[in-house]
């Protein structure tokens, strides 16, 4: 194999040397491979560089003198030569194994002071810029005939031992390459045998050895795979085309030390097989170019197959963990979250980040007596399923369905898993309806029950008034009146008994809060004021809605008549109405001293009441007027007071219009 100059020498090791040499003597010196490839050069002169070398007449004679030098430099252990445009120039051979493979050069120099006439009429022939000329000779180091002689004896000896290294150097490389060969053989014996397939690409002809493994892998028999390389590009899947063959040109111009890439090659059968593809230049030219390659070819279809499928595993997984409307958080036994889905960082308000940070301890309420039970059938079982109560970033809690379970990872490490659902709306869902549910019987009851009570009420408030009219009754009339008011408020009790029934009939008609609000504000206002207690209305820009007039009115008036019996002398009680999306929003808020948690948990409920003369119907009246009308209550309460919210939606009024 034919080696060249730079194969065998540390190029870049050998340029530092000389240039420390130029530097230490001032001596330029130059290695030129056979070809004419400049491999090293320190010091060259202005003069040879930006004039002799640029204008073809001078340069002309350049070439003439570098043939002489070339002709006679073997003729002694180096060749000192005075050229036609009036330096010096000495060169001495780099020999290696008797082949002439570079030459080490120095000169562009002058060995006394020069004739600067002969280069001033030097300058006018070729068109020179004279000044500049020969400014560029008096740069031109001028040094005795004898120190240089002595430099070319060094530069000589340099030759040698660089003649020597090369010599080692080739039969390094020489064993390297036979080594090199008879494993190519061997792995050509082994491949053949084996399920994958090889390849030797001749670079320079296109042909191809494809061995029996690479034809049996498509399916093909030898007469069908013609040996070059244009039968792997017809079999080459064109999507893939482009990229193949950029990874291809890289490998061969020496961009990459190994080549390799996955492929789509068409089987006989019809099918793309997915083939692996390594290989490797094995073999180069004088000047670098890429002789052969050689290279092997394995079957990863079934490989590529699992692949997609466990991609698209996870993209499923993916897609139902980050779109879950249950908080999903994955943890370490030691209670270190590692993963969560973004409906857990919005259930308890805090990132991904942070819920990692926290941990499991800062999320549950361990003061929560299910906790420790929990804990203990997780142990137990691996798993455990119920509820408890939970903590957001803010310190709020809620209660919320956990559904939790041991696994292992691919490391078979235990990992633990937990689904959370937030639950405080069904819960208050589940109380409200449970509370609706005893108004209801109330209601039922009272429904079942009114007509026959109210009709001996009747009779006997009529026969109290007779006898109330009766002259020899009239030191009575006190017992009478109060006999009249309290079977007059005992029917009241009954029309609010009615008025806790689900099914009770109501008119429905397009109407707005607000005009209702402003009619009932006069009487509203009278009542606060001779309780020294203030209104004030905010009304906003609301549509209008299917509503009762009538039941309406009462349950603003029940509202507003609690909150102001809440109240301190002084006090003020707000009305606003507001649309809040496709909700439009009617609330009081007083500023009384808040409802206590006890008093909250059963507020509404029929006949529960805190006012000695209470009859607990009042607010268990407004819940039933809310569900009538397709809206629902919320309750806001504090130290500086309550909000009673009723929220209905406009739908109501379309279901209205359409029929």
């Amino acid at each position: 194999m034919d080696y060249r100059f730079s194969d065998l020498i540390d190029m870049h090791h050998l340029h530092k040397l000389m240039s420390s040499f130029y530097e230490a003597t001032g001596i330029l010196s130059a290695i030129v491979d056979i070809d004419g490839n400049i491999l090293s050069a320190e010091g060259w002169q202005d003069i040879c560089t930006k004039f002799h070398r640029i204008c073809p007449q001078s340069e002309y004679k350049c070439k003439q003198s570098d043939s002489f030098i070339s002709d006679h430099l073997h003729e002694g252990p180096f060749i000192g030569y005075r050229c036609l445009n009036g330096l010096m120039d000495y060169s001495t051979p780099i020999i290696v194994e008797g082949r002439h493979m570079a030459t080490l050069f120095t000169g562009q120099l002058l060995h006394e002071h020069p004739d600067e006439e002969f280069f001033r009429r030097q300058a006018k022939e070729y068109g020179f810029d004279e000044t500049a000329y020969i400014e560029a000779l008096r740069r031109v180091p001028i040094i005795s005939k004898e120190r240089v002689e002595f430099v070319m004896i060094f530069y000589s000896q340099l030759a040698q031992l660089l003649g020597v290294i090369g010599l080692e150097r080739k039969h390094q490389l020489e064993a390297a390459d036979k080594v090199l060969k008879e494993r190519e053989e061997r792995l050509r014996l082994v491949l053949e045998e084996s399920n994958d397939g090889f390849w030797d690409y001749n670079v320079e002809t296109g042909e191809v050895y494809y061995s029996p493994g690479w034809i049996k892998m498509l399916g093909y028999s030898p007469e069908e795979i013609e040996p070059h390389r244009r039968t792997w590009e017809e079999l080459l899947h064109p999507d893939d085309k482009p990229n193949v063959m950029k990874v291809l040109n890289e490998h061969l111009e020496r961009q990459t030390t190994r080549y390799e890439v996955e492929q789509r090659l068409l089987a006989s059968s019809g099918e793309w097989k997915w083939i692996l593809a390594r290989g490797e230049v094995v073999a180069r030219d004088k000047h670098g170019r890429p002789l052969r390659m050689v290279g092997t070819h394995t079957d990863i279809t079934e490989r590529k197959q699992s692949e997609a499928a466990l991609r698209e595993s996870e993209e499923r997984y993916c897609l139902l963990f980050n779109n879950s409307i249950d908080a999903v958080l994955l943890a370490d036994p030691d209670g270190v979250i590692y993963a969560t889905n973004p409906e857990a960082c919005r259930i308890f308000r805090r990132t991904e980040d942070e819920l990692c940070q926290a941990g499991i301890d800062a999320i549950i309420d361990t003061a929560d007596p299910r906790h420790t039970a929990a804990l203990q059938e997780r142990i137990r079982t691996g798993k455990f399923r119920g509820e408890l109560t939970f903590i957001r970033k803010d310190g709020s809690k809620f209660t919320g369905e956990l559904s939790s379970a041991v696994f292992k990872d691919k490391d078979g490490l235990d990992k633990s898993s937990m689904i959370i659902r937030d639950i405080t709306e069904r819960k208050q869902f589940e109380k409200e309806m449970a509370r609706l549910d005893r108004m209801e019987l109330v209601g039922k009851m009272a429904a079942g029950i009114g007509h026959e009570i109210r009709n001996p009420m009747t009779t006997v408030r009529g026969f109290l008034q007779i006898l109330a009219r009766k002259q020899d009754c009239s030191h009575y009339q006190d017992f009478y009146n109060l006999m009249i008011s309290e079977l007059d408020r005992a029917n009241s009790i009954i029309t609010e008994f009615l008025s806790l029934a689900k099914n009770k009939k109501v008119e429905l008609k397009p109407q707005n809060l607000n005009r209702i609000v402003d009619a009932l504000f006069p009487l509203i206002s009278a009542d606060s004021m001779l309780a020294d207690k203030y209104i004030e209305i905010e009304l906003g820009d609301i549509p209008d809605l299917a509503i009762d007039e009538k039941e309406i009115r009462q349950l603003i008036l029940n509202l507003v008549r609690n909150g102001i019996e809440a109240m301190s002398p002084g006090g003020k009680l707000t009305i606003k109405t507001l649309q809040d999306g496709d909700q439009v929003v009617l609330s009081i808020q007083d500023q009384g001293n808040g409802i206590k948690p006890d008093v909250l948990e059963k507020l509404g409920t029929p006949f529960f009441s805190t006012k000695d003369s209470g009859t607990g119907l009042g607010l268990a009246v407004c819940y039933s007027i809310a569900n009538r009308h397709n809206a629902y209550m919320k309750v806001e309460t504090g130290p500086g007071g309550t909000t009673f919210s009723v929220r209905f939606t406009q739908d109501r009024l379309e279901h209205l219009d359409n029929n």
